[in-house]
């Protein structure tokens, strides 16, 4: 199947003009130019990480020399995003992959509007780590050292705060578990990690983060890599988060690679989006993916078996399907 923008050539039969040929032959000739295609884009509010990232795979497109043009149209983020490519308003946009997996199944924030059947994966982006601190001197070498300490969970509401719930769940473990839980924001959690008065803190980020370089930097703190039974049972148990390792180096203070999981940011379309449509987009998108590292050096961290797997619930849409298989990926059984 011939891919949108590229020009084709069609087959077409001439008459030998002249005298003595024996038999007729076959020439090519050139298609007129195929008018140009559109693939519309929800970001988030302007201003946005997702707006920023929106912007940047749109110039990645326009910028590639084909016939499809990519807009960024503005939104109110992962619900709003799937709320317009349910009224068919958009091609493709963001969704935080657990956001992503509730409207697939209908369940939390869509249960009243029930499961978006036609929702369909393109590709999974940068992580959004749950990541845990010790100060040097607590003895936190592994998540089950917390119990007993004086921790912050998380603030209220927080992505931080939702994941350290699901995950003392999975340890079996409740507030009284610790001599002190605390549920502050990122600014006192600081304080307090610096000062001693809190033995661990945790955060929801996308590694390398300018506020996680300088906690690290000004308070005498380490990572703690969340690994063990626990962990596997909720990654398991929820498929809509993923592994993820924080490579060493990716701060002064850390010499050694950290494994951790979270959510991830994720593209979806819908079923009746072209399938032809979201083809080129990947094609452009999967030869310039380290182009994106401009905006954000979590984007260089991307390979394709990650893009096509982690984090994503909903089915592979036809056209990342093809565009995955050509490329031999290994591609989820769902």
């Amino acid at each position: 199947m011939a891919l949108a923008g590229v020009k084709r050539s069609l087959s077409v039969t001439v008459a030998i003009l002249a005298a003595g040929f024996s038999a007729a032959a076959q020439a090519q000739q050139p298609a007129p130019p195929q008018a140009e295609q559109t693939i519309t884009l929800a970001g988030g509010d302007v201003g946005s990480t997702y707006y920023a990232t929106a912007g940047k795979l749109c110039e990645i497109v326009n910028n590639a020399g084909q016939a499809l043009r990519c807009v960024v149209v503005p939104s109110t983020g992962s619900g709003g995003n799937i709320e317009l490519l349910r009224a068919g308003k958009v091609d493709i946009g963001f969704a935080q992959s657990d956001w992503q997996y509730q409207a697939y199944t209908g369940v939390k924030e869509f249960e009243g509007i029930g499961p978006m059947n036609n929702l369909r994966s393109v590709m999974s982006l940068y992580a959004i780590d749950l990541t845990i601190f010790a100060r040097d001197d607590a003895k936190i070498h592994v998540v089950e050292d917390l119990r007993g300490k004086h921790v912050n969970l998380g603030s209220a509401k927080s992505n931080a705060r939702l994941l350290m719930r699901l995950l003392l769940a999975s340890l079996g473990w409740g507030i009284a578990d610790f001599e002190n839980a605390l549920e502050v924001d990122d600014a006192a959690q600081k304080e307090a990690l610096c000062s001693g008065a809190l033995a661990a803190g945790v955060v929801a980020t996308v590694h390398p983060s300018r506020d996680v370089s300088a906690l690290m930097h000004d308070c005498p703190i380490s990572m703690v890599p969340l690994t063990g039974v626990a962990v596997e049972g909720l990654v398991s148990q929820f498929p809509y988060y993923a592994y993820d390792t924080i490579p060493a180096g990716t701060y002064a203070e850390q010499s050694e690679s950290v494994q951790t999981f979270g959510v991830r940011t994720t593209l979806v379309s819908r079923a009746g989006v072209s399938p032809d449509l979201i083809y080129g987009f990947l094609t452009v998108i999967g030869e310039h993916l380290q182009d994106l590292a401009a905006l954000h050096p979590a984007f260089g961290r991307i390979t394709l078996q990650d893009a096509a797997s982690e984090g994503l619930t909903a089915p592979l849409h036809d056209g990342a399907r093809r565009y995955y298989s050509e490329k031999h990926i290994i591609l989820p059984n769902r």
